[in-house]
């Protein structure tokens, strides 16, 4: 805590050292300090009675760390006076605004979430770990799938496409879907749900063998640019989407630590510095369609070496222009609705169910059409990611930043509390821990997404594949215990065995 504190004064006081006076308002330092200031709190809060840092293995760390991403370091580096796409939306007064709502979020989101999983005890995890070659094959499933679709369509490894494309065709099958009806309707939208399970997978088999290496001692090194080659090699054999390795990456450092935890928050920073530097060039990557992985990337290096410059924040600038945008749109039209959350919440509705939810616009919908143009979203289904501080501001201004915080706050609080507490089924540790794995890797939609799309996610992904695992309970029930031997590691009643 004492260092988070440090780090964040330090931040502060550089960027009143170094501020652009053109883009300092009054009040716009005083709007940054309330925002960091609100950071430390929710840090302190989410903490819990021990006032101790929170855990990777936590769900609302993970949450703290997107916020970090999305709202502390473009308001930072816009203060500094660096450039991103949509700056021209952000102004001083704004971006004092914007600062406000970011902490007025935060604080609202973390105290609902403490509010709801206070004195949540530690998750008991007491299994038999799979041998090595069960967590390699686990591991490696993804990867083998995409290699065999592969050389099953296109006879080629690397796909033929951009990411671009890709999307776009996706899009379009969808559409054709749901234009046609009845059953292919309804199987294309399980096959888009089911995609997400291998990346589940994928990362629990890396946190399999992450924590053995750990527990043993044994091949750590190894065992880490292993996992981090198969995770390169799935992303450049793949479409080119980014956040499928973030996913089964979150999952794996969480189950990690939970696991053979407490893992440090410091062993992360080179892992999540090159993950940062490596955002925008895989954005570059998949633009390209050469015939070999050689000359994709000689095109990338070379690509993104001249244009790099043009935007200095990468992935996470632009949040800053949309909610900007997004508070234009309240204040001069009609962009404004107060039965908005409402709505949202009910796109987990299948839209077989609730037909006129295919009428309704997300906030991310309206951005994309002012930003990119209504007939680049019609024609090729482009589209910009949402914004939470666009969906409660465009729901009730302050008051529904503030309640739309406290409900994603409650709603993840809630999940994470029922898959921590009682235990219904002693042989269902291992998988609940997964889950809440899970259940981490879902922190970017807290920020990028509206909180329906969060609950779509809860719904497929935990709820779904929990109800599996206790409509087979007698299955986990005969599960072999283990008696513990040399190589176990027991951490905060976390408990993994090994053979």
């Amino acid at each position: 805590m004492v260092k988070v504190l440090v780090g964040c004064v330090g931040t502060m006081l550089y960027v009143v050292w170094a501020a652009d006076p053109t883009r300092v308002a009054d009040g716009t330092l005083v709007a940054m300090a309330i925002q960091i200031a609100s950071f430390v709190a929710c840090v302190h809060i989410a903490g819990g009675k021990s006032r101790t840092m929170l855990r990777i293995g936590s769900p609302i760390a993970w949450i703290l760390a997107m916020c970090v991403l999305y709202f502390i370091y473009p308001s930072v580096l816009w203060c500094l006076g660096a450039s991103f796409m949509w700056a021209g939306y952000v102004t001083p007064e704004r971006a004092t605004t914007l600062f406000l709502l970011h902490g007025l979020f935060m604080v609202s989101m973390t105290c609902a979430y403490a509010a709801v999983s206070r004195g949540l005890p530690t998750l008991p995890v007491a299994v038999a770990a799979p041998k090595t070659r069960t967590a390699v094959l686990l591991f490696s499933v993804p990867m083998l799938a995409v290699m065999l679709q592969r050389l099953l369509i296109g006879g080629t490894l690397l796909p033929a496409d951009s990411y671009g494309a890709s999307w776009a065709a996706a899009s379009r099958g969808v559409i054709e879907a749901r234009a046609v009806g009845g059953i292919q309707y309804v199987l294309a939208q399980v096959m888009s749900k089911l995609d997400m399970y291998g990346q589940i997978i994928q990362g629990v088999g890396a946190a399999l063998l992450l924590s053995r290496a750990i527990a043993t001692r044994r091949n750590r090194a190894v065992t880490l640019l292993g996992v981090a080659c198969v995770y390169a090699l799935t992303y450049f054999l793949s479409i080119g989407g980014r956040s499928p390795i973030l996913i089964s990456g979150i999952i794996a450092l969480s189950l990690t630590d939970r696991l053979v935890g407490p893992i440090r928050w410091g062993l992360l920073l080179p892992i999540a510095a090159a993950a940062l530097a490596a955002f925008g060039p895989l954005a570059v990557y998949r633009t390209h369609t050469e015939p070999s992985l050689a000359e994709r990337l000689k095109a990338t290096v070379r690509e993104y070496s001249e244009t790099r410059g043009d935007d200095s924040i990468g992935e996470f600038g632009p949040m800053l222009g949309k909610e900007a945008l997004a508070l234009d749109l309240c204040d001069s039209t009609d962009f404004t609705d107060r039965l908005y959350i409402l709505r949202s919440v009910s796109g987990v509705v299948p839209s077989q169910l609730l037909p006129d939810k295919m009428h309704w616009l997300s906030t991310g919908d309206t951005l994309s059409v002012v930003l990119l143009g209504e007939r680049a979203v019609r024609r090729s289904n482009a589209g910009v990611a949402g914004s939470v501080i666009a969906d409660g501001y465009r729901t009730g201004g302050f008051w529904g930043i503030g309640l739309l915080g406290a409900m994603e706050g409650v709603l993840v609080g809630l999940v994470c509390r029922r898959l921590a507490g009682s235990p219904w089924n002693s042989g269902l540790g291992f998988f609940r821990a997964a889950l809440v794995a899970a259940l981490c890797s879902m922190s970017f939609l807290v920020i990028r997404s509206g909180i329906g799309e969060l609950l779509a996610y809860m719904v497929w992904y935990v709820a779904a594949p929990l109800l599996a695992a206790l409509a087979c309970g007698p299955l986990f029930r005969r599960t072999r215990r283990m008696r513990p031997t040399r190589q176990v590691a027991t951490v905060n009643r976390d408990v993994i065995v090994y053979e």
